[in-house]
């Protein structure tokens, strides 16, 4: 099962974890275990996502008028516009970010994965967590490591692909809560 979320984690899921104790999951930082503290977004969290897609939208509306974002699977093709287009360079990690921002508002609106924070040694982090379980997303690094790395994003697949793979996690005991 460790491969499995070593796979997961380099393909799909940047900072897939798993349980070592019910009260304090980890990940893995250069082969070593991280303890990790999960709490729920504070109200200035949750501004910062705001903010983060206020970037977007006025990105898209400089680009195009009549964009809005609904937190659907609209939204991922605006994204997939501005990333088809390299509206933003591979060093605008900030505003890649916000383009993951959205991608994870999509997630949350349309699967049931919610916001959480995730404190460890490496930082804190916005992740997505799948309830009652250890399945952890990381959306705001999905785009913009792989546009930094001068791969291809395809944005639709992969929100369907970590849609699919999560689901799949969530029924498995190693990652029950």
């Amino acid at each position: 099962m460790r491969r499995r979320c070593l796979i997961l984690l380099k393909l799909l899921l940047p900072g897939c974890s798993k349980n070592e104790s019910p009260s304090a999951p980890a990940r893995a930082v250069q082969g070593q275990a991280v303890k990790q503290k999960i709490t729920e977004p504070d109200p200035a969290d949750i501004e910062q996502l705001a903010r983060r897609e206020a970037v977007v939208l006025q990105l898209l509306k400089s680009r195009y008028p009549e964009a809005a974002l609904s937190h659907d699977e609209n939204d991922l093709a605006w994204l997939q516009r501005l990333v088809d287009e390299k509206s933003l360079r591979a060093d605008q990690t900030y505003e890649l970010q916000c383009l993951g921002a959205v991608l994870g508002q999509v997630f949350a609106a349309t699967t049931p994965l919610k916001w959480v924070i995730i404190e460890d040694e490496v930082g804190r982090d916005l992740a997505l967590r799948y309830p009652n379980t250890s399945v952890i997303v990381f959306p705001m690094t999905m785009i913009s490591q792989r546009v930094e790395d001068g791969r291809d994003v395809d944005i639709v697949p992969l929100y369907r692909t970590v849609a699919t793979q999560v689901e799949k996690l969530k029924d498995e005991t190693d990652y029950k809560r």
